[in-house]
């Protein structure tokens, strides 16, 4: 504190010095401009304006150069250096308390937990996008074989590419399962650590950490309604196949000229509607396979456990 004065003192009486320099030189320079006035001397005006602005000069070398806003005091460039060491020392031992360490930390999760959000958002509408690709391949060639029920060669090939069509489609269906159960670990982690940001004082990642799961969940609810559209439409498409299979099976047996021929067509459409017809369950009852396996494991379990006991 003494110290502090003591420079402060310093510096008053460096501008109190410069001070009285300048008002010197400025009565001097009044005594030679009213003495250049009446000998009518302008050159020697000139001249004693480049002496002024020198004079100037050299006062000013005994001023301070700069001015801290916060204090309105002069300093030298020496003394500059020390006002900023000090109040990073500050910061460095404010840096160190509880507060301080818990509002990063709750931040550094914040931020983990946003990012594993964000990569897992992006990888499921990824793989949506491929699969309503798929599905979409799905339902072209579920058409053509719909326009081909007549001609059996060419349904024939066909339903050959919608077979291995309708398994890329489930293995890339079964992927955003995993993606969707990942999906709903990564929200809660970010709920959790924006609960504890917020309790530790960090509202600020709280809030973006709020924000940004809302808008992740809002893109993929418009993601699912694209989805959901491209599955109505093949459910669609896959009633008409059924129904046009049953039209032309109608039709062979109305006819009077098909013979055995036309018997043996219609045995293979019938094998064609029952196999479409069992797709069509295992594409839309998969959970309820899975269910089922898994309740067949566990009595299997348990049969084994009571062979044990006996």
């Amino acid at each position: 504190m003494w110290a502090w004065c003591a420079g402060v003192a310093g510096r008053v009486a460096r501008l109190d010095r410069g001070g009285r320099v300048f008002s010197r030189v400025w009565v001097k320079q009044k005594a030679w401009e009213e003495e250049c006035r009446i000998r009518g001397r302008a050159g020697l005006w000139r001249a004693a304006g480049g002496s002024l602005f020198l004079l100037c000069a050299q006062a000013a070398r005994h001023t301070p150069a700069r001015c801290l806003r916060e204090g309105g005091l002069f300093l030298d460039p020496e003394d500059d250096q020390l006002t900023e060491a000090r109040p990073l020392e500050m910061n460095e031992v404010s840096a160190l308390t509880h507060t301080s360490l818990l509002k990063q930390a709750s931040g550094a999760a914040v931020d983990s937990a946003l990012q594993l959000l964000h990569r897992t958002v992006r990888a499921t509408l990824d793989f949506a996008q491929q699969h309503r690709k798929q599905l979409q391949e799905v339902i072209d060639l579920l058409e053509y074989c719909t326009a081909m029920l007549r001609h059996p060669e060419e349904h024939d090939r066909l339903w050959e590419l919608l077979v291995a069509a309708r398994v890329q489609a489930d293995s890339l269906k079964q992927q955003l399962r995993d993606l969707n159960l990942l999906l709903t670990y990564a929200c809660s982690t970010v709920e959790n650590t924006a609960m504890a940001a917020f309790i530790s004082g960090n509202e600020f990642s709280a809030s973006a950490a709020r924000q940004m799961t809302d808008s992740a969940k809002l893109e993929l609810k418009t993601d699912e309604r694209k989805t959901e559209v491209l599955e109505a439409q093949y459910i669609h498409a896959h009633t008409l196949y059924i129904e046009a299979a049953q039209r032309v099976v109608d039709e062979a047996k109305i006819s009077d000229d098909g013979g055995d021929d036309v018997e043996k067509d219609d045995d293979g459409l019938k094998i064609d509607s029952i196999v479409s017809e069992s797709k069509d369950d295992s594409w839309h009852e998969g959970a309820e396979s899975e269910n089922e396996s898994q309740e067949s494991k566990d009595k299997e379990g348990l049969e084994g456990i009571e062979f044990d006991d006996r």
